[in-house]
């Protein structure tokens, strides 16, 4: 497999930077793909399921971040190339779908962002063109 798709839970900072800079300024990036041990959890499910599983898994983590203060989930979809991203393994704590990416995350590389439609629990994700970037900007700024 040459390219890897990556959904990364983000903070209104580093929605900034890419807006900015282009890039993620932090790094390594936590983040959430179809692994061997999320494949091994849900035998039988095709790519798009287990997708939007490494998806929902995003979404969970940015829970945490977000703690109780109320802000929107932003998750970023993304390809990246195989070799920069690594499997958790086994003492994953973050779940199965967790992988780490050891070189920066640039623009250029996502596809889309998903975010809460409103900063309530249980919003539902709202699908933005990586274009959209600056728009997820006010969206997270407001």
């Amino acid at each position: 497999m040459s390219g890897v798709r990556v959904y990364l839970p983000l903070t209104s900072d580093q929605v900034h930077d890419l807006a900015t800079h282009g890039r993620l300024a932090a790094r390594p990036v936590v983040a959430f793909a179809v692994t061997s041990r999320l494949r091994a959890q849900q035998p039988g499910e095709d790519d798009e399921a287990l997708e939007y599983a490494a998806l929902l898994a995003a979404a969970a983590w940015s829970d945490g971040i977000r703690g109780s203060k109320k802000l929107r989930r932003v998750i970023a979809a993304g390809d990246l190339p195989a070799a920069l991203v690594t499997e958790a393994g086994m003492v994953a704590a973050r779940g199965a779908a967790e992988v780490s990416i050891a070189e920066p995350v640039t623009l250029r590389q996502l596809a889309s962002f998903h975010v809460d439609e409103n900063p309530r629990p249980g919003a539902d994700l709202m699908w933005y063109d990586v274009t959209e970037v600056n728009v997820v900007l006010d969206l997270v700024s407001a």
